[in-house]
């Protein structure tokens, strides 16, 4: 009786043994699981205020650097500077070849006493080559335009060239910058120019 007695404790001893090993091991791995579940979250989640920063940034900066649409009036102020710097590039290039026959061409946009006036200029300035049937010409390209004055019935402009003169049958040639003001007077609704004034030569 005693003998039988002792292997029931013993075999209740062993279940009971491997009953709580079972339990511990259960333990363990959840509680590894859980510690698992937690740092993936912690590396995780400052990813999210992150990028919404970013986005809240880009769009901060994106909403600065929207440009202003142009008024009609600073339209109208571009048209004018391009026509000027169409015209001087237009009025500068010549030669004696074609008779400077480009003043016929820009006699619609320019007043009758300034047109007079560039006729008488460019008459004195074909007398005063030298030999004539030699080649001779002036080529011009408009860089920038600045406005210098500007009321209801006259605006004068600034106009910084770069000019290439031109010699000879053999094309000697030199290249200089030159800046011209440009005068404009309103007649019937219509901008003329109305003066050239050429400046200093720079090399």
């Amino acid at each position: 009786m005693n003998i039988g007695i002792k292997k029931i404790i013993f075999i209740l001893s062993g279940v009971i043994i491997f009953i709580v090993i079972i339990i511990l091991v259960i333990a363990g791995v959840a509680a590894q699981r859980g510690a698992d579940l937690s740092l993936e979250y912690n590396l995780h989640e400052p990813d999210v205020p992150v990028v919404q920063q970013q986005q809240k940034s880009t769009e901060s900066v994106t909403d600065t650097f929207v440009p202003l649409p142009l008024t009609e009036e600073e339209k109208a102020g571009r048209e004018i500077e391009r026509f000027v710097a169409s015209f001087i590039e237009r009025f500068g290039t010549f030669s004696n070849q074609n008779e400077f026959s480009h003043l016929e061409s820009l006699k619609m946009f320019t007043s009758d006493q300034f047109y007079l006036w560039a006729r008488q200029n460019t008459e004195s300035s074909a007398a005063g080559i030298a030999d004539p049937a030699l080649y001779y010409g002036i080529s011009t390209k408009s860089l920038d335009v600045f406005t210098k004055s500007d009321d209801e019935l006259t605006r004068v402009y600034t106009v910084v060239t770069q000019r290439q003169e031109s010699r000879g049958a053999n094309s000697n040639s030199r290249l200089y910058s030159q800046e011209v003001e440009v005068e404009l007077v309103k007649k019937k609704d219509v901008w003329l120019v109305n003066g050239v004034f050429w400046q200093n030569e720079e090399s």
